[in-house]
């Protein structure tokens, strides 16, 4: 399951994406890797991963979670449905150039009590996010290399039930495998994270019930919540065991909630360590060219 701290589009920027991915997509140039039909990875597989992540509470914060990461973890990477450590997926298409998947993700909770700028104010509770997502595979080559475009479009609620409003979070991202010293594999990725009214109300609105000396009464609207871009770094250290290192930084620039009272800082910094141990896999395998949706997951995240 995908764990992300809070965080949040103007339909023009929105459509235009959509429109240079396609086009890129469709010209002459761009071709799968030819070798990558051979290339295949277990159906299922279960193992363990521990390790420990650190992340704003939510982004403009200057407070961190840092939580330990002891967990077990089920892969599968079916035709129509995957469960992985990004998330549970179902797909409604998916070709070695082109899928498109619904997938759902939690966004972790903030108590008002911990976080100095938001202290007297109503916690933030857990939210989820559910939605599709297109993915393009932009270039690949043998050498494996792969660069695609992802447009994710989720809706959020909270885990009261109630329908905070929605993100869209459109990126590029690029894969390496066997490209880096000491059989190093690496994904980057950046992007761009939009948000509803309702959404960015919820981490950075101020009502006048909580104005003080110290915050201002604030209503935020819709538009860009920041700019992201990670860094996904991993090494086998044997057939069973990978050591993965993950590093994001947000910065909201000319967001639209950037004057929020409860944004302390303009970029943040988040980070993960953990080493995954694969305990059972099964013999029955999947192409990796099916593996669109999730470039992380099928390089041992």
């Amino acid at each position: 399951m995908k764990i992300t701290p809070g965080g949040a589009a103007g339909s023009h920027h929105i459509i235009r994406t959509v429109i240079v991915i396609a086009v890129i997509a469709l010209s002459p140039g761009v071709s799968p890797a030819g070798g990558q039909d051979e290339q295949l990875l277990s159906l299922w597989e279960t193992g363990a991963a521990g390790g420990f992540v650190s992340l704003p509470h939510y982004t403009g914060s200057d407070q961190l979670y840092t939580l330990p990461l002891v967990l077990p973890y089920v892969l599968y990477r079916g035709d129509f449905f995957r469960a992985d450590r990004s998330g549970f997926k179902g797909m409604f298409y998916t070709s070695d150039r082109l899928s498109l998947d619904i997938s759902l993700s939690l966004g972790l909770p903030v108590q008002s009590s911990d976080n100095d700028a938001r202290e007297g104010m109503p916690d933030i509770p857990w939210t989820g996010q559910v939605g599709p997502r297109l993915v393009v595979r932009l270039y690949s080559n043998d050498a494996g290399l792969d660069v695609l475009g992802r447009l994710p479009v989720r809706s959020v609620g909270d885990i009261n039930g109630a329908q905070v409003g929605w993100t869209i979070a459109p990126d590029v991202v690029v894969r390496a495998n066997n490209v880096l010293p000491w059989g190093m594999d690496c994904v980057v990725s950046a992007g761009l994270l939009y948000g509803s009214k309702g959404y960015h109300d919820l981490y950075y609105s101020v009502g006048e019930a909580y104005v003080t000396d110290e915050r201002a009464f604030y209503r935020s609207g819709e538009g860009l919540n920041s700019y992201f871009a990670t860094l996904n770094l991993g090494h086998a250290i044997s057939r069973t065991v990978t050591l993965r290192l993950i590093m994001q930084w947000q910065g909201m620039g000319d967001s639209v909630v950037a004057d929020s009272p409860l944004v302390r800082v303009r970029s943040n910094v988040s980070f993960a360590m953990w080493f995954v141990w694969r305990l059972w896999e099964s013999e029955r395998k999947q192409s990796r060219k099916l593996l669109l949706s999730d470039p992380e997951e099928d390089i041992g995240l």
